[in-house]
């Protein structure tokens, strides 16, 4: 997740998860998939929603979960 995330152009914090926003790029796009199909095995509580907007534009991807998801997710991001 670390390396996921130093490929963020912009981090929110969202009281039950977090939104992260990335350039557009074949190559980050291949990370996020491959980083939520690794995720989604070892932690099945987490939601993921990837949207890749028509056009080009930035790929956001929504991490959310129950109570306790953000502070889990703070401590893979600093991993």
């Amino acid at each position: 997740m670390p390396a996921l995330a130093a490929q963020a152009a912009d981090v929110t914090a969202l009281a039950d998860g977090y939104q992260v926003t990335f350039a557009a790029d074949s190559d980050v796009l291949n990370t996020i998939v491959t980083t939520i199909n690794a995720e989604r095995k070892c932690c099945p509580f987490l939601q993921f929603d990837l949207r890749v907007p028509a056009g080009g534009g930035d790929f956001v991807l929504t991490m959310t979960g129950p109570d306790g998801t953000r502070t889990f997710l703070d401590a893979l991001f600093k991993a």
